[in-house]
């Protein structure tokens, strides 16, 4: 069975963060941790990856 990967995506205090984490046989374990100043440099990490879900009031752009 694969590893099922979830990755969030936030800004606090003006640094921007990307978080992955994989679930694995009902456990949870970090997978990646990344933050920049530069949004440019989160996205460019995403691996052209389709989001599930985003809220519409995250200022993403």
């Amino acid at each position: 069975m694969r590893p099922l990967e979830k990755v969030k995506i936030g800004v606090n205090l003006g640094r921007w963060y990307k978080i992955a984490i994989k679930i694995l046989k009902g456990e949870n374990w970090l997978s990646s941790l990344m933050w920049s100043n530069d949004l440019k440099n989160i996205k460019d990490n995403l691996d052209n990856k389709k989001f599930l879900y985003r809220n519409p009031n995250f200022k993403w752009e």
